[in-house]
This record gives C-alpha cells, sequence and structure tokens, in this order.
C-alpha cells in the first residue's frame, strides 16, 4: 500500500475528493495522517452512513439534522488537515480557457454507423 512508503513528508493534490467518493477521501487522508479518520469502517460508520442516511429523499427530520450535524463535525476535523482552494480563491492564477474544433472526415465504418443511426425508427420519432 502506499500508506506504506516511509517518507517524512508526504504531499497529495486532488481535484473535487468530497465530491468523488467518501471512501476516497478516507484514502487521501489516510495516506497523509493514518489513523486519523481511524479504519474505513469505523469511518463509514461514524460518518459516512450517518450522512448519506440524512441525504435520503425519505429521510426524517431528525435523520436530516443528524446527518448535517455530522457533516459539520467531519468538515471541522478535515479543516485541520486539508487546506480547500476553491475556483474563486485562484481563477485569478489559472490560465485562460481555450477550445480547439477540428473537423475531420469520417471512416467510412464511422460514416455507416452514423447513416444506420440517422434511419433508424428510434432516431426518426426523437427529431
Amino acid at each position: 500500500m502506499c500508506r506504506d512508503i516511509r517518507n517524512p513528508k508526504r504531499f497529495g493534490l486532488t481535484g473535487t475528493v468530497i465530491q468523488n467518493s467518501f471512501e476516497e477521501l478516507w484514502t487521501l487522508i489516510d495516506f497523509h495522517y493514518p489513523g486519523f479518520l481511524g479504519t474505513l469502517d469505523y469511518f463509514r460508520k461514524k460518518y459516512v452512513n450517518i450522512i448519506k442516511n440524512g441525504q435520503r429523499h425519505d429521510a426524517s427530520n431528525s435523520e436530516i439534522l443528524l446527518g448535517r450535524k455530522t457533516a459539520s463535525k467531519l468538515a471541522k476535523k478535515l479543516k485541520t488537515v486539508m487546506l480547500r482552494r476553491t475556483k474563486s480563491l485562484i481563477a485569478n492564477e489559472l490560465p485562460g480557457k481555450e477550445d480547439n474544433v477540428v473537423f475531420c472526415q469520417l471512416s467510412p465504418l464511422q460514416l455507416k454507423c452514423y447513416e444506420r443511426l440517422l434511419s433508424s425508427p428510434l432516431y426518426v420519432t426523437m427529431r
């Protein structure tokens, strides 16, 4: 495992880890601070399950409240080990967006597939 690599300093860079999955978040934190969030099983029981339960469409008011409180506790704990920089904070440091549109001819097989799609009953009814 990565965390078994002996090194006095560790650095991690990721995009939007919390938007991907809680397990990815746990893995990233555990790599840098082993045990900080407990075992993965503990983390799921103490935070993930409660937060997800509070986000269900049929969650009760008390489940929603508990989920929000748990999410807030987790966020407070993570602030001690994570530097979160939103796009608005660093937008002036990022290069401008550049789109390049390139047109190219379809191969014979691609053209055949495209023509077949255009003449399919499903596509015809969607027009």
